[in-house]
């Protein structure tokens, strides 16, 4: 679907937004839908990393179930 291939001018998928905003259902939805769980931002943070930072546990877990890389991340 055309919303996994959406980047905004930062670089950010739907995926990294509903990440970082702990939408764990959109999380597990996107992931379902065949989202990428290790593509990076602009910034070079993967949705793991932004959930992780910003404290949403709960939106942790489908991204760990769908194979996201805790080492994956180039944030400066």
């Amino acid at each position: 679907p055309a919303v996994l291939r959406y980047r905004d001018f930062w670089d950010w998928s739907v995926l990294h937004h509903a990440a970082r905003h702990g939408q764990t259902d959109l999380v597990h939805r996107l992931l379902v839908a065949g989202a990428d769980p290790n593509t990076l931002t602009g910034f070079g943070e993967s949705a793991l990393c932004l959930a992780a930072y910003h404290g949403d546990y709960a939106t942790l877990s489908p991204l760990l179930a769908a194979n996201a890389d805790p080492n994956r991340n180039r944030a400066r």
